[in-house]
């Protein structure tokens, strides 16, 4: 079975509003919350629902994942705008990751729970989305 038909568009749509009141609950937010790449990726039921990389490739992209769904899409920074950043402090971001000390998985699911860990950190999703590929965003960070 091919992962396309291994994973229905009506899987990741429902998955992704589940995750979101799942995320909500956590939270302490009375509605629907938005569900990062990374979270999913940490959360999300292996036997049901793809890695977020195969989402985004279905839909386009994690944000439209999101508006299928009909669920936020952005977390919002401290001051109520959503998170910027530039490519360098990605690139830097990363650095960190893939270099720091005892640093023995590189993957994207190992940089996203790395990430979740910590505050002010590009999502993993945000470094596929700027960057193309995870590949990509690694080669870039070891430049």
């Amino acid at each position: 079975m091919s992962r396309r038909s291994q994973y229905s568009d009506e899987a990741i749509i429902i998955g992704l509003r589940v995750k979101s009141v799942e995320r909500g609950r956590k939270t302490g937010a009375t509605g629907p919350v938005p569900v990062t790449a990374s979270w999913w990726d940490l959360h999300r039921d292996r036997k049901v629902h793809p890695p977020s990389p195969t989402v985004m490739r279905r839909f386009g992209s994690w944000s439209k994942a999101c508006e299928a769904a009909g669920i936020p899409v952005r977390e919002l920074n401290h001051v109520g705008r959503p998170q910027v950043w530039t490519d360098e402090e990605m690139l830097t971001v990363l650095r960190e990751f893939l270099t720091g000390p005892r640093r023995t998985q590189t993957s994207f699911t190992a940089y996203a729970e790395w990430a979740r860990l910590r505050k002010a950190r590009p999502s993993g999703a945000a470094l596929l989305k700027r960057f193309g590929s995870w590949g990509r965003a690694k080669e870039l960070a070891l430049a």
